[in-house]
């Protein structure tokens, strides 16, 4: 087992999928929820960061469910609220929208030796901060930026030590945002 946290952020509105909670959307005959929980299934302790609790009470054998401390404030909200309630010192943080991410690339991440507040992928170039591991010790640091009104993930990544590692997997860190984007997916895999 991997003695760090493992946290699910599904706390959005999720607007550009007609409000429809993208945790909860199916793919190759299992929600998003429960491939993610799949993956996850080396780490220690798994959390689903949400805002509104009773929507997730089937995981609560498989998963502390957390109720978002600040709502509408975005991912920010769920890694503080998270990273408050885990019981280890580094947490490994999933957006819940990323229904590729398999658990060899979860486990590199988990068992990667490193001493940073964060650590963070970089497929292609790009940055992917919400499928990174963070430190309980930056929640000082979270709360500051909440009080100043800053919410940006970027932001929080120039503010901590944060070290970044080259990932060629792009299709792992896939995530599917809106109602076309998940059309084209179910008609491309004939489900």
């Amino acid at each position: 087992m991997i003695e760090k946290s493992a946290v699910i952020l599904s706390g959005g509105k999720n607007t550009r999928m007609n409000y429809k909670t993208k945790a909860f959307l199916e793919y190759k005959g299992n929600t998003f929820i429960e491939r993610t929980l799949d993956a996850i299934s080396d780490y220690e302790e798994k959390i689903i960061s949400c805002n509104d609790v009773e929507k997730y009470k089937e995981f609560k054998d498989k998963a502390l469910i957390v109720l978002d401390h600040f709502k509408e404030i975005g991912p920010i909200g769920g890694i503080y609220s998270s990273l408050k309630e885990s019981k280890f010192q580094y947490c490994l943080v999933i957006a819940s929208d990323m229904p590729f991410l398999n658990k060899e690339v979860l486990n590199y991440l988990g068992n990667y030796d490193y001493h940073n507040d964060a650590l963070i992928p970089v497929v292609d170039g790009r940055i992917q901060p919400l499928c990174g591991i963070y430190k309980k010790d930056i929640l000082s640091t979270i709360e500051k930026m909440i009080s100043e009104k800053d919410y940006r993930i970027k932001n929080l990544l120039c503010n901590i030590d944060t070290k970044y590692i080259n990932i060629d997997d792009k299709y792992n860190f896939s995530n599917i945002n809106t109602v076309e984007e998940y059309e084209k997916l179910i008609r491309r895999d004939g489900e």
